[in-house]
């Protein structure tokens, strides 16, 4: 292909997400606004532990989006994307 379509992205919140990470999920919404989708509910997901994967993997297939990008705010590690 010469030209490749469009690919669709998900947008989550983890556990805890700081107003500064819920201004940027909201401005890459903004960027990337008809593919596109954000989730508004805050997911109890651990991105690299095995349940966190199932869970990611359900909720791209579900969406049909090939990319994703999970928000969340720790002590050890804040405004983690």
């Amino acid at each position: 292909k010469l030209v490749e379509g469009s690919r669709s992205s998900l947008l989550l919140k983890g556990i805890r997400c700081s107003q500064s990470m819920n201004t940027i999920l909201k401005d890459l919404r903004s960027l990337q606004a008809p593919n596109c989708k954000l989730l508004s509910k805050k997911n109890a997901i651990v991105s690299f532990d095995t349940e966190g994967q199932q869970s990611l993997e359900f909720l791209c297939t579900k969406n049909d989006c090939s990319l994703f990008a999970l928000a969340s705010h720790n002590k050890k590690r804040p405004n983690n994307l």
